[in-house]
């Protein structure tokens, strides 16, 4: 059994072509993120039931207001660095190290000070305190070892599962031991604090270079010219991933941002967990493939086909299963969050199909395209935002969200047919499948829950899971074998990766 083990994770080690590298990484990404997601959204399950939404959406504030200092000073060093053409990049490390270990100790101090004012425009003086106390939080990303890009830059994602499993599981035993001895918000920000810590110890462990302060003006200005799109894209991502939760706060109050934090976490956690593990693969593949034209074609077309057959049922199915699996898991108290957590899931699609471009963007030099897709998005959401949520509260909140992605998207294919150079008819034959199929899984489910909806929602939901990962995987098979849809020749790509 231990020699089967080492077999595999030797098969799974970096080695052979850049799209077998590819591969191999996407495998350990997607262990990654997948037991990581199932660890956090398990243990935010727990804690919903403990803690309740008020909670929650103090919480939300406090996160708020940390994720928008760091968005806002956002160098997009390792982006600079994994593009980099070298391969060792040593001579950056020290510079990069340093510049963060700056933008810490300054961003620690601003929340600090801050936090009285954060506190004000939120009507919330109890969010004070947990504020002050993730203001930590940047200064212990600060402090990480720099020589963990080489996680990304050589696929090395082996180690990239250690340094965030080891981070994850901490996170989960503190924020679970710390609520059941006294179910409080401190459950949340100490998980949180947790998790910063362990991935500053154990990213020393895996990686043995040793920063030093220091500052060459030369190096630094060269990543820095790189990561000026990375910013502006970091900052309007902020606005479109989180200007929405911030007016919620301050519009709706603080028990709403608990209802719509939570359901933007169940919603778009799987669809978006999906992607980004593709991207973190196929970011420093692209980053090795900018100059050859046919080989970026498939390797998107593969991306974007592998992204949205497990999307499309993944947004479908959360969706329809909304309302029992809220009564069944969280209880009546989190029932206003249906709703929401329903159109949430319809973005986490968009979003995951857009984001697939953004690695495409960045790898071939046009972060631009990235940051003309989402002032796009932000500003037809901000429009919207107002009216929307005055006229249909946090329902209109979330449909603001949803119109900015549906108008964003397609802009995002247009920018990947124009550097791809053609294969529109192509790409879009890669969603149609997955779309028709969800749509019947749908269908098969909706049928089900009106048949079984006398029985309680225990029996609806189990029911309504069950229909949906037998109707899909059959739908998608039996396309597949009549029209060749191209499903054979990606497993083979993948076996051949794993080799």
């Amino acid at each position: 059994m231990i020699d089967r083990l080492r077999r595999a994770v030797k098969r799974l080690s970096p080695g052979g072509t850049v799209a077998q590298r590819a591969i191999k990484g996407g495998a350990w990404v997607g262990s990654m993120n997948v037991l990581g997601r199932v660890l956090q959204l398990a243990t935010i399950l727990v804690l919903a039931r403990l803690l309740g939404p008020t909670a929650f959406g103090v919480f939300g504030i406090a996160t708020l207001a940390i994720h928008a200092f760091q968005r806002l000073t956002q160098m997009g060093l390792d982006e600079a660095l994994v593009s980099n053409r070298e391969d060792d990049v040593n001579a950056y490390l020290d510079t990069a190290w340093t510049l963060r270990l700056i933008r810490g100790l300054t961003l620690a101090a601003v929340v600090y000070f801050s936090a009285p004012f954060i506190g004000s425009v939120f009507d919330a003086p109890n969010v004070v305190p947990v504020i002050r106390v993730l203001g930590i939080v940047p200064l212990l990303g600060g402090i990480q070892n720099p020589g963990i890009v080489y996680f990304s830059k050589d696929m090395a994602f082996h180690k990239q599962f250690g340094l965030q499993m080891g981070a994850r599981l901490f996170e989960t035993a503190v924020s679970l031991g710390i609520a059941l001895y006294d179910p409080t918000i401190w459950a949340l920000v100490g998980g949180l604090l947790a998790n910063k810590a362990a991935r500053v110890v154990v990213s020393y462990l895996l990686h043995d270079y040793r920063p030093r302060v220091a500052l060459d003006v030369g190096r630094a200005s060269e990543m820095l010219d790189y990561g000026r799109w990375i910013f502006v894209s970091g900052a309007l991502s902020y606005l479109s991933n989180e200007g929405d939760d911030a007016f919620v706060g301050w519009f709706l109050g603080s028990t709403a941002l608990g209802y719509y934090t939570l359901a933007f976490r169940l919603s778009n956690a799987p669809a978006t967990e999906v992607t980004h593990t593709i991207s973190q693969t196929v970011f420093p593949a692209y980053a090795k493939l900018q100059d050859e034209l046919e080989s970026l074609k498939t390797g998107y077309a593969n991306t974007l086909q592998v992204t949205t057959l497990v999307s499309f049922p993944m947004a479908a199915g959360i969706a329809v299963v909304a309302e029992p699996f809220t009564r069944v898991v969280l209880g009546t108290d989190w029932l206003p969050m249906v709703v929401p957590l329903q159109l949430l899931a319809v973005y986490g699609l968009l979003r995951s199909v857009r984001s697939t471009a953004i690695p495409l963007f960045r790898a071939v030099g046009k972060p631009n395209y990235e940051t003309v897709t989402r002032t796009l998005n932000v500003g037809v959401m901000f429009l919207a935002l107002y009216p929307l949520s005055a006229a249909y509260g946090l329902a209109g909140t979330v449909g603001a969200t949803v119109v900015g992605a549906a108008i964003a998207t397609p802009v995002a294919g247009l920018f990947v047919v124009r550097i791809l150079e053609g294969g529109a008819f192509d790409l879009l034959s890669r969603v149609f499948y997955p779309a028709a199929a969800s749509a019947l899984m749908l269908a098969a489910v909706v049928a089900v829950q009106n048949a079984t909806a006398e029985y309680g929602a225990l029996v609806t939901l189990v029911l309504s899971i069950l229909t949906g990962a037998v109707v899909y995987p059959v739908v998608v098979l039996l396309a597949d074998r009549q029209f060749d849809v191209g499903l054979d020749r990606l497993v083979q790509t993948v076996k051949n990766g794993v080799r």
